[in-house]
């Protein structure tokens, strides 16, 4: 089922490095790479020379977030997932309003001060009537998280080695830096015009208030103590954590994912390879979302189990709007209220859509 050793120059994680290092000078080097995406430099020259049969999952994902290469997962799902899954190719913004923010996540430090003004000004009445292609040609492009709230506009920036939020301004066109605490892994949210909340690397869930540039740290957060009876010890006592892998809130509730993702395709199956063999062993990823109040008080912990809706385990991603909570599958889409969705459990979600049109699923791979 694996691939044999490449050459690193055709291999797929190598390419989408070397391109990325146009923007990101630390992705030259292995070395650079590696401690941005929290591997050893071994664990990932296997990765470019094809000595590992099948990457992990979540590495895939990081490096496909880190080199901006969504083509990554794709190519993953379509040549190195046991089960030969496939997710729905990357496709280009088509609206001016997502080309705008998508261009404006992507200038680089000197090129967002020049260029900014001219970007909106373009973009501002829905029509462009020409655009100089020679006047971007000189930007070199990078992907950051961009959020939107009130007149303001979110987005990760990587100035050197640390990674930074910054905060552009509507209004006057201000650009400011959030003063968060060291190691900021450009996870956030926005739950209302004065708070965020970020994570840190190590797990760390912060709240920063934007009118007082004041951190808050809640050590330990995804940490929960529970006991158990031992036939040898007793009554003993255990740690459970977990790694987040996203944050999200609709500003009455903040939602902490393990094992899936808003907005981004999650693989509901793990793919486990037993040692020196091309035998694949498939194994439940249970994904869950759990769920704060606005003191950070936990109100639920959901559980997303795909067959339950659809008969097969597939690829999904999550959003909510409006009061509603969506799941969407290659070829379907669910939704329930966020209340029902609170409470916990398997949430009831029911099926507002089916694409006639003919995109290839889990299901189908499997079959």
């Amino acid at each position: 089922m694996g691939r044999g050793p490449t050459n690193e120059n055709t291999n797929m994680y190598f390419q989408a490095r070397k391109k990325a290092a146009t923007y990101n000078e630390r992705l030259w080097s292995r070395e650079g790479a590696a401690e941005l995406l929290g591997i050893s430099v071994s664990t990932l020259a296997d990765y470019e020379l094809g000595n590992t049969k099948v990457v992990p999952v979540d590495k895939v994902v990081l490096m496909a977030d880190l080199y901006n290469a969504p083509e990554l997962i794709t190519g993953y799902c379509m040549r190195e997932c046991p089960v030969h899954g496939f997710l729905p190719l990357a496709t280009e913004e088509k609206s001016l309003e997502g080309i705008a923010l998508r261009l404006l996540q992507n200038f680089n430090e000197d090129s967002l001060k020049n260029m900014r003004d001219s970007l909106i000004e373009i973009t501002a009445d829905g029509k462009i009537t020409y655009i100089n292609k020679s006047e971007f040609s000189d930007y070199s492009f990078t992907r950051y998280d961009v959020d939107a709230h009130d007149d303001y506009i979110y987005y990760n920036f990587s100035e050197g080695h640390k990674n930074r939020l910054h905060r552009f301004s509507l209004k006057d066109k201000s650009d400011e830096t959030l003063e968060f605490l060291i190691n900021y892994n450009e996870t956030y949210t926005i739950w209302d015009d004065d708070t965020i909340y970020y994570l840190r690397k190590g797990n760390s869930l912060n709240k920063y208030k934007i009118s007082t540039k004041e951190n808050t740290e809640y050590k330990n957060f995804f940490r929960k103590k529970f006991s158990y009876m031992s036939e040898s010890w007793g009554e003993c006592e255990a740690d459970e954590s977990f790694e987040p892998d996203s944050l999200v809130t609709d500003g009455k509730y903040l939602y902490v994912t393990d094992g899936a993702y808003f907005s981004t395709y999650t693989c509901e199956i793990d793919c486990i390879m037993a040692d020196d063999t091309e035998q694949q062993m498939l194994e439940r990823n249970k994904s869950r979302i759990f769920v704060y109040d606005k003191d950070l008080q936990q109100v639920a912990v959901v559980v997303i189990e795909t067959d339950k809706y659809l008969g097969y385990k597939d690829y999904f991603s999550l959003a909510i709007l409006d009061g509603m909570v969506y799941l969407q599958t290659p070829k379907k889409l669910f939704a329930c209220t966020v209340e029902e969705f609170v409470e916990g459990g398997t949430p009831p979600f029911k099926e507002i859509y089916n694409n006639e049109v003919d995109i290839p699923s889990l299901k189908d791979s499997v079959q």
